[in-house]
């Protein structure tokens, strides 16, 4: 993601960062889909779309209102 446009997805709202981890996610599966039939590909991209749906996840937990909890700690 390019400085630019990841000044841009930051500035969405929690929704809208929503619905693009959900593409970034599809795009995902579907080279993981890919490279299980041998398609060639970039191979890079797959790190690059993990990076950004890490990137994407972080800002919702910024911008989520209440205190999201790991499972390990609802167990205590």
């Amino acid at each position: 993601m390019k400085r630019k446009e990841r000044e841009s997805t930051k500035a969405l709202s929690v929704p809208e960062l929503e619905s693009e981890r959900a593409k970034k996610s599809k795009e995902l599966f579907g080279i993981g889909f890919g490279k299980s039939f041998k398609q060639e590909g970039n191979p890079l991209r797959e790190r690059y779309l993990r990076r950004e749906i890490a990137m994407i996840n972080t800002w919702i937990r910024e911008k989520s209102p209440e205190p999201i909890l790991s499972e390990r700690s609802e167990k205590k």
